[in-house]
């Protein structure tokens, strides 16, 4: 598989999320969206047998690590990371959001950066202030009960029997769930849904939830692509490695180190 940087699949400072919630504009706002379990066929052992609570606490022990990451590629700009429930392909997992006001070529090489250290088959790199952005998306909001990890997955699930193009994907924040009709190089939605027929769903999920009283918050257009690795043919990470100065390898391989014995460590007590 050859480098790529495609549309498809994520710790989130308020203001960013207001300004995608509001459908404003702020300056840069880019999220780069990933988690701490590592890619299947990649050096790292998977985390898969971890139960949710004892992946959150690898999480956020993992998560200090952003800002070195980003001044080891030379980013000075405004970062933000946060722990928040993910979902991808039926699964619910913590997962992470860094966002940072930038785009553009910043946003890949941070991208890269991350996906590399953490060993990721991709990173969702997001921009929210795109004006041409061609990613659907609908924000779905929960009232009167806080979103925890286990709520969001059961409304993942409850979609996804719905549609199944809902169990896609999705991540959460500021007591909401983003959904996204991601499409491949081709413009096909990777769900099979166009954007009308996706809302539909979306909305009838909603409509048919019983465990809490839910809403669509906002909906819209945002730019969205894909920064990625294939592991198993590629097990140093050749696609992040060729996106990445040849001069920020060793501190980044020094930060993937101290990541890699902290997950092996929690592997090996599952």
């Amino acid at each position: 598989m050859k480098s790529f940087i495609r549309n498809k699949r994520w710790l989130v400072p308020l203001a960013f999320v207001l300004a995608l919630a509001l459908g404003q504009s702020a300056l840069a706002q880019t999220l780069l969206l990933y988690q701490a379990n590592p890619a299947p066929g990649s050096p790292s052992p998977s985390l898969n047998a971890l139960d949710y609570d004892a992946l959150e606490k690898l999480t956020y022990q993992v998560a200090v690590e952003d800002k070195t990451i980003a001044a080891a590629v030379g980013f000075t700009g405004k970062l933000e990371t946060t722990v928040v429930p993910g979902g991808y392909k039926l699964r619910s997992d913590p997962s992470l959001v860094t966002a940072i006001e930038t785009r553009s070529s910043q946003a890949t090489l941070l991208g890269a950066a991350f996906g590399y250290v953490f060993r990721q088959r991709s990173v969702l790199v997001v921009d929210l202030g795109a004006s041409d952005g061609d990613q659907f998306f609908a924000r779905v909001q929960f009232h009167g009960i806080p979103l925890s990890g286990p709520l969001a997955d059961e409304f993942f699930r409850h979609a996804a029997k719905v549609s199944p193009a809902l169990g896609e994907g999705y991540t959460a924040f500021d007591n909401s769930m983003l959904f996204i009709n991601l499409r491949d190089e081709s413009g096909k939605p990777y769900g099979g849904l166009d954007d009308d027929a996706f809302l539909q769903a979306l909305t009838k999920a909603v409509a048919s939830f019983t465990t809490a009283r839910t809403s669509i918050a906002a909906k819209g257009k945002i730019e969205a692509r894909f920064v990625g690795n294939d592991w198993q043919s590629s097990p140093q990470g050749g696609e992040y490695r060729i996106l990445l100065p040849a001069e920020t390898l060793p501190a980044l391989d020094a930060i993937q180190a101290r990541i890699a014995e902290r997950i092996g460590s929690a592997a090996a007590r599952r």
